[in-house]
């Protein structure tokens, strides 16, 4: 009745009813499906990047869930990557650093998606097994020369613990080409 209905508008009430744990596992078995079609249909393989929201995350079995997916699907886990904001850590750090860790053996890597957010501490990326960080658009999009100062900060910090920086929602890019000397080995930018 409503026709497309926005996700800022639906996961919340997702996640607030507990739906957002079948349909995330419906999400990533469809994904992981249609990636492992195209590399079978002789398409180059590529990373798959999901989000997995904090309800999902914290629910039991979440690392069995997603190894079921892939050995029902036949996707290899180095091509499938797992997003997640820095709310899942606020709470219990070990416990999160126990189930990222079971995840990061499976062999897919893990991404800590809009850093910057609320929850941040550059803490979470020495203790847990990012390989990808995801800075918050707003930096990305402004400006500003604080802005700028901040993603090439973003860039040096990356590449010093040897992450992929992921700059999401890029529309315009404002840096020089004296900023590649410090942008990490790999920019990955979604448009």
């Amino acid at each position: 009745k409503q026709g497309l209905i926005s996700p800022m508008d639906f996961i919340p009430v997702a996640e607030e009813t507990g739906l957002i744990v079948p349909i995330g596992e419906w999400v990533l078995r469809e994904s992981c499906w249609q990636a492992k079609q195209w590399q079978d249909q002789g398409h180059a393989p590529f990373i798959l990047s999901v989000n997995v929201s904090a309800v999902q995350f914290r629910n039991d079995g979440i690392v069995d869930s997603i190894r079921g997916v892939l050995e029902e699907t036949g996707l290899d886990a180095k091509y499938l990557e797992l997003e997640l904001t820095e709310s899942i850590v606020a709470d219990d750090l070990e416990g999160t650093r126990k189930i990222l860790n079971d995840l990061k053996a499976l062999g897919l890597s893990l991404a800590i998606d809009d850093f910057c957010t609320g929850y941040s501490s550059l803490a979470y990326l020495t203790q847990l097994p990012f390989a990808t960080l995801q800075i918050v658009q707003a930096f990305v999009r402004g400006k500003e020369k604080h802005n700028r100062d901040i993603v090439r900060q973003f860039f040096q910090l990356s590449r010093s613990l040897l992450l992929n920086i992921l700059d999401e929602g890029v529309w315009t890019c404002f840096l020089t080409p004296s900023d590649a000397a410090v942008a990490p080995s790999r920019l990955v930018v979604v448009w």
